[in-house]
């Protein structure tokens, strides 16, 4: 009986092909929304890490004695491991970028040095081979890799036969043990190769002060809540400081879901709400259209009365308009999730966590998700018109004339108030989120990022070493200034607003306490650094030529290590120390006093929504704190910098074959990548704006129309009276 209803309800709203379409199109925008940012929801915030018993898992923040959030060290790694008793399991690991060596060209490859049973510590386990066992992290261990399995597949065309070989990994062998499966992987599925890390020489293995990017994780033990888990590493963190007589940084425990999808949860329920509201504002629309094409019908429906039909048959037939309008509105709105979901991911910053992205799309809970808001769709549409048909009684229809008809009805009227109520609400929040957006985009970040192009030096461990490790550095930045398009270039430890920072601590002369120290961000340059990056240079000098080894050691601050460090006095000829890692030391510090040659113009380095933290700046000759494996290069273009990229790769490859570049990519990118999620949040939000306010504009303009239609006679007939149309416009 209902089949035959659908059937018949499909072929009178054939009849009204505009305002069918229109209606299905709505839900279909609600829908297909709402089902896309469903997917991101589910992926990012409500499914589970893909991870054995992934509740179990948590890592480690670490926050110095100043309150920054800092990687940890192989000291600190080893007293939480070995005094802990909240944990079954305990592992590090650091990202380990590595060149492979052993054929032309050099290919850097994305990697993760791994410190004991990571692998089981997460449940993950090989496709073809073995991992390795915490022994073989240990230091002095003979190399060993598990390779990704997007990587075996690229370079040795799935060849089983490759566990046991061997490969040559920044000029070290590295015998192949396994092979993880497909869509598996720890940070990012990404990942190429995984290192133990006891094979990696020259590492600070006893330096409490010195991190290299290393991040621990642990399993809880049966019984063991994350609560538990914190105050136990308290008591650990009081015991080592205790021990160690001076301020050490304090691990703060987190789960693991927390931990990767903290930053994304709240704008994207943010998100989801808006579309929850631009989904109740569909309906709303199409249930008033619903509403104004009943009182067009009314007249049939009280003809059917009046031959005996039954209030529940009418109900029937006028529901089933509703569920073939939300029905075909469903499906085309999962059509346009697919759609909407894949423009999605091409905004998505390129730093989001690839484990949870690569989940993103329409999977089985997504598409329950749409059936069951299409479900609720049609009956939130179908409701009211289907009851007002139960009430309708044939005798006062049957006499009603056009004279009488006077318009829209008042629950029309209370569904437009809502309609635009609801979108008045959606278009104050994007605007809101727009205005938040612009004025960080209006930010001064402290550099000009425009034209600047920029790429990572991956150079093999020990191949440049000494004094030969500055002439490269400075060599690559003499001749990337020569660029064809190039105006100036220069080499930096670190970029703005990239993943990368060294913070070290440090001391006005005369000030050596342990609490007199300030955290400071510490960065390598060679001279021009100011000038390619655009970095406002305000007292005193750059770095030149002449700042070599041998010369009196210097070093430029920033405004807000200056006022840190001397507040209301001019710093320029002042000296001060860095906590340096001099070769040869280990936790026992040789204080290096550096003038104050110049002061620099703030630059935000971790955020553009966070305050600049203070800043110092060394030239390379100077430095004693070496990047593994080379600098960035930085060169500023005249034109499109995207345009030098080919270039400064064939550049490096005439310095150096075996030098591989990775992160190739314009300064700009960094900023926008930094204000990635708040781009796309203030873009969602303003665009669903702008949709509620088109829809609630279009359902009023509809059911308006509808009532001029109605009421087409009575106001020829008061034209035909003298009546002004001028009024009649204005009644309308």
């Amino acid at each position: 009986m209902f089949l035959s209803d659908l059937v018949t309800a499909l072929r009178a709203l054939r009849r009204r092909p505009g305002f069918f379409a229109g209606a299905c199109l709505t839900i279909a925008l609600g829908v297909g929304a709402t089902a896309a940012i469903y997917s991101f929801v589910d992926a990012f915030a409500l499914r589970p890490l893909p991870f054995e018993k992934p509740g179990e898992l948590v890592t480690f923040d670490v926050r110095n004695p100043v309150g920054n959030l800092i990687s940890t060290s192989m000291p600190n790694y080893r007293d939480w491991r070995d005094k802990s008793r909240s944990f079954s399991s305990f592992s590090a690991s650091a990202g380990w970028g590595v060149i492979e060596t052993g054929r032309a060209p050099a290919e850097a490859l994305d990697g993760q040095a791994v410190m004991g049973p990571l692998f089981s510590t997460l449940g993950i386990r090989t496709a073809i081979g073995r991992v390795f066992t915490s022994e073989e992290t240990e230091p002095g261990s003979p190399g060993l890799v598990v390779l990704g399995h997007g990587y075996w597949q690229r370079r040795f065309a799935g060849d089983r036969s490759v566990v046991g070989t061997s490969m040559t990994l920044d000029g070290r062998t590295y015998t192949i043990t396994g092979v993880l499966p497909e869509n598996v992987g720890f940070r990012s599925r990404d990942t190429e190769v995984y290192l133990n890390m006891g094979s990696i020489p020259g590492l600070p293995w006893d330096v409490r002060q010195a991190s290299f990017g290393t991040r621990a994780y642990a399993r809880l033990a049966p019984g063991t809540t994350v609560a538990m888990a914190a105050e136990d590493m308290r008591r650990v963190w009081r015991e080592v400081q205790q021990a160690e007589g001076r301020p050490v940084p304090e691990p703060i425990v987190r789960g693991m879901h927390e931990w990767v999808t903290g930053a994304a949860r709240q704008p994207l329920f943010a998100v989801l709400a808006a579309v929850g509201l631009l989904l109740l504002i569909a309906v709303v629309n199409v249930a008033n259209l619903q509403l104004a094409r009943g009182e067009e019908l009314q007249r049939d429906i009280a003809v059917r009365t009046a031959l005996g039909a039954s209030r529940g048959r009418l109900m029937q037939l006028r529901f089933a308009e509703s569920v073939v309008i939300a029905g075909i509105g469903g499906v085309v709105g999962i059509v346009f999730a697919v759609a909407l979901t894949k423009g999605l991911l091409l905004m998505v910053p390129t730093d989001a966590p690839a484990l949870l992205v690569e989940r993103v799309g329409l999977n089985p809970t997504v598409v329950v998700l749409a059936l069951v808001v299409t479900v609720l769709a049609a009956c939130a549409i179908g409701l009211v018109p289907a009851l007002r048909a139960a009430r309708t009684q044939p005798a006062s229809v049957l006499v009603t004339t056009s004279r009488s008809i006077t318009g829209r009805s008042p629950m029309s009227n209370v569904l437009v108030g809502i309609e635009f109520a609801l979108a008045v609400m959606l278009m104050v929040t994007s605007g809101l989120a727009m205005r938040s957006l612009l004025n960080l985009r209006a930010t001064d970040v402290g550099f000009h990022a425009g034209q600047v192009m920029s790429a990572r030096l991956r150079l093999p461990d020990g191949a440049y070493t000494g004094e030969r490790w500055i002439l490269l550095q400075e060599r690559v930045a003499a001749e990337a200034a020569q660029l064809p398009g190039a105006s100036s270039a220069a080499m930096t430890l670190m970029m703005p607003l990239s993943d990368r920072s060294t913070e070290l601590q440090t001391w006005a002369e005369g000030r050596t306490g342990e609490q007199d120290g300030e955290h400071t961000l510490f960065n390598i340059v060679t001279p021009g650094y100011f000038t390619a990056l655009g970095v406002p240079v305000l007292q005193g000098r750059a770095f030149s030529p002449d700042d070599r080894a041998g010369s009196p050691p210097v070093i430029v601050v920033d405004e807000a290590m200056a006022r840190k460090l001397w507040p209301g006095q001019d710093p320029l000829g002042k000296r001060v120390t860095l906590r340096e890692r001099v070769p040869g030391a280990t936790d026992t510090t040789t204080f290096v006093y550096r003038e104050v040659v110049g002061i620099t113009k703030n630059v935000r380095h971790y955020a553009v929504a966070e305050a600049s933290r203070p800043q110092a700046y060394i030239p390379v000759p100077q430095a004693y704190q070496r990047a593994r494996g080379g600098l960035y290069v930085a060169v500023r273009s005249r034109g499109e910098p995207a345009a030098l990229a080919n270039a400064l790769r064939e550049t490096v490859g005439r310095v150096d074959p075996a030098i591989a570049l990775s992160d190739v990519r314009t300064a700009r990118s960094y900023v926008d990548d930094n204000l990635g999620v708040a781009s796309l949040v203030g873009w969602l939000l303003t665009s669903f704006g702008a949709m509620a306010m088109l829809l609630s504009a279009v359902g009023v303009f509809a059911v308006t129309a509808y009532a001029v239609t109605r009421r087409t006679r009575e106001f020829g007939v008061r034209v035909a009276l003298g009546g002004d149309p001028r009024a009649l416009v204005g009644r309308v």
